[in-house]
């Protein structure tokens, strides 16, 4: 059960970035399309979830290695977190939607998101070892920053998508003026 609402899930998240590439959502046709969207769907979600594995194995493993050059730990960590997170969000901009995403353009892209939502979860920690969200919601303090969290998440997200498919637009519009006759304008 948890697999399909998963597939859901990245089901319409493929069809929130076929709106912002200017993609038509309709590839694939009646149940067999429907079928394959949900297939990719599922391959996605366990991609990402090797993928988050691959992380903290290679975190841990970072701990390890660099555990006598406590200084040079944190640099390590970070730069290899973001470029994990780098890689994740290319991945879902680049085979997402269903308009072929250069992987020059799907790297920028995720490059930016992964730098954003870095920032993001910085920042978060930050409040939360500065403050006692508790004290004024109670219990439900942790809910809240989830919900702040998972919303600041998915604004980046889809500006990260932004960001990828305007970059994208433009190397096709460059490539096609550059192909172009002399005298021709491009469209």
């Amino acid at each position: 059960m948890l697999l399909i609402g998963a597939t859901v899930v990245f089901a319409q998240l493929q069809a929130a970035l076929n709106l912002i590439f200017r993609t038509d959502s309709t590839r694939f046709d009646g149940f067999a399309g429907w079928l394959k969207k949900r297939v990719f769907s599922a391959g996605v979600v366990l991609a990402l979830g090797f993928l988050l594995i691959v992380s903290m194995v290679a975190t841990t493993a970072l701990q390890v290695v660099f555990a006598q050059l406590p200084s040079l730990l944190p640099a390590v960590g970070y730069t290899t977190t973001l470029l994990l997170y780098a890689l994740g969000f290319a991945f879902l901009y680049h085979y997402l939607p269903d308009r072929p995403v250069d992987w020059r353009q799907a790297f920028l892209g995720g490059a930016i998101t992964s730098a954003l939502f870095t920032f993001g979860r910085y920042a978060i920690g930050l409040y939360l070892a500065n403050t006692a969200p508790g004290s004024a919601y109670g219990s439900m303090g942790a809910l809240v920053i989830m919900l702040v969290w998972v919303y600041y998440a998915s604004v980046v997200f889809f500006a990260g998508a932004l960001i990828t498919a305007v970059i994208d637009e433009r190397a096709h519009v460059a490539r096609s003026s550059a192909t172009a006759p002399a005298g021709a304008t491009a469209p």
